[in-house]
């Protein structure tokens, strides 16, 4: 993962804090990794926490737990140090095939009724039968995974304004056009038979067209 240059989405234990951070290096037989950019997040972490870590490697999620947290340095920078995990979980399987939402024709997801009464609009990367892949800020915290998110839209090409729910099932880094941000992957909260026909048919032109752009007819 080092190599690779992979972010992981670190989540403190016992709490719904989140950051990003990177792995550093080995040593010692300790996992050093980045700390955050808030100072406070940051005495928190090091005061013996533990960690969730979330990242993708080759197309597989990779999930493990590591603590206790210990400040340390790297390199002459500011670290945490965590004994080396005993295990790392892959998670690969998938009940849909998702699809990749083109650039050509993006969609966006418009998420009301957040804390304060605020509103969200999100980047749709892909998109199922079951559920859409959210492009979110890096830093915003109101997502975690579990979290619902009760009122939902999005107007999908030849079918006009969807309404529906979601809840955030998990959460990874990415890096889109050089900038940090999470990928949330959301199932669909009790979705209608309207919105299942709708979605279906949405998904059926967009795997039409794909296939139709691989075999050079477009």
């Amino acid at each position: 993962m080092q190599a690779r240059n992979c972010l992981l989405d670190a989540q403190l234990g016992g709490t719904p804090r989140t950051f990003l951070t990177a792995v550093l290096g080995i040593e010692d037989a300790r996992l050093l990794l980045d700390v955050a950019p808030d100072p406070a997040l940051n005495r928190l972490v090091a005061d013996g926490g533990t960690l969730l870590c979330r990242s993708r490697l080759d197309g597989v999620q990779i999930h493990f737990g590591c603590g206790p947290v210990r400040p340390a340095r790297h390199e002459g920078r500011d670290a945490f140090a965590v004994p080396l995990p005993e295990e790392l979980v892959e998670v690969q399987r998938r009940e849909y095939h998702r699809l990749e939402v083109s650039p050509v024709a993006p969609l966006t997801c418009h998420i009301d009724g957040l804390a304060d009464n605020a509103s969200l609009r999100a980047d749709v990367a892909d998109i199922c039968a079951g559920g859409v892949g959210l492009r979110l800020p890096a830093d915003d915290e109101r997502f975690v995974i579990g979290t619902q998110l009760q009122t939902c839209r999005m107007r999908l090409p030849d079918e006009g304004e969807l309404r529906f729910a979601l809840a955030v099932r998990h959460l990874e880094p990415v890096t889109v056009r050089g900038i940090g941000m999470r990928h949330a992957g959301c199932e669909f909260l009790r979705p209608s038979g309207m919105f299942q026909r709708a979605l279906q048919r949405y998904v059926m032109r967009l795997e039409r067209d794909r296939l139709a752009q691989a075999r050079g007819l477009r």
